[in-house]
């Protein structure tokens, strides 16, 4: 039993050191706003998905006041991150585009995007201090309510539990992923991908060589999967509010290629997502138990 204890401390451990991390972007004074922002994205995922390994020891309340919490911190940071991520997506669309998109629209569409992000972020750097402190003050909080919970005594493996659970709803959402080929449906199965990415790289010590080529498989997927969201929130930002600076065709093109981009993007995925489906839990098992 004292080897379930150990473990259990070893995963507030690593929750710490994240959470320390979150800490230090927090007061980085030398990073542009859109590098904190995105890093900050990065290590609530990363605390969210070690938090999950704490969830069969904890009662529900505690673990969705929490995680609830945490999910708050990190959706008060998405404006801002897509402000960027649209500049980005729309000038690497327009890049190879010909004659169907003209300069004149190209540049009118980015000088509106580059106005948002920057109304965005001046809004967020003008209450910078207090939301820098707001953060920092949650995660000390967050920091003092795992140290302080009482985890009962359970036979399961700590870490292996929350992977498999983890691998078994990324499945699911790859089917319904697949079958819908809705938006909102992809994004929740590159949400889960993501979990399982953090839980696999950071909640393991060791790692055995199967494990490591699924957390790289998993990785690109993500990556892949976050590349479609990207031109996703483009295309919606494009249709509600530059569709009437641009003719006819310049719309109905750039939608084309938004569509033909995605649809390539969501083949190589959904190839790639079958090897994850093809990991039977008891193989899963098997691997984590040996490292």
């Amino acid at each position: 039993m004292q080897g379930e204890s150990d473990k259990r401390q070893e995963i507030r451990s690593r929750i710490y050191h994240q959470i320390d991390t979150f800490q230090k972007i927090c007061r980085d004074n030398s990073s542009s706003p859109d590098k904190i922002v995105h890093e900050l994205r990065k290590s609530i995922k990363r605390i969210r998905a070690l938090f999950r390994f704490l969830k069969p020891f904890i009662s529900e309340s505690d673990f969705h006041l929490i995680d609830g919490k945490l999910a708050k911190t990190g959706r008060s940071l998405t404006q801002e991150r897509e402000a960027t991520v649209n500049i980005v997506t729309f000038t690497e669309l327009t890049r190879s585009m010909g004659n169907e998109f003209s300069e004149q629209s190209r540049r009118l569409i980015v000088h509106g995007l580059v106005k948002v992000r920057n109304q965005s972020f001046s809004h967020w750097q003008n209450g910078l201090n207090k939301t820098v402190a707001v953060h920092q003050f949650t995660m000390s909080r967050i920091h003092d309510e795992i140290k302080n919970l009482k985890i009962s005594e359970n036979q399961h493996d700590l870490e292996l539990k929350a992977i498999e659970n983890s691998q078994i709803r990324s499945i699911r959402y790859y089917n319904d992923a697949r079958l819908s080929r809705q938006t909102e449906i992809i994004h929740k199965w590159r949400k889960q991908l993501k979990r399982l990415f953090f839980q696999l790289k950071f909640g393991l010590p060791d790692q055995s060589p199967e494990v490591i080529a699924m957390i790289k498989l998993l990785d690109k997927i993500t990556d892949l999967l976050g590349k479609d969201h990207d031109l996703a929130l483009l295309i919606h930002t494009i249709k509600g509010s530059y569709k009437k600076d641009l003719s006819k065709d310049e719309f109905e093109y750039l939608v084309m290629q938004v569509d033909r981009e995605r649809t390539k993007i969501q083949g190589t995925a959904f190839r790639m997502g079958k090897e994850l489906t093809t990991l039977t839990m008891a193989e899963l098992s098997t691997e984590l138990v040996t490292v």
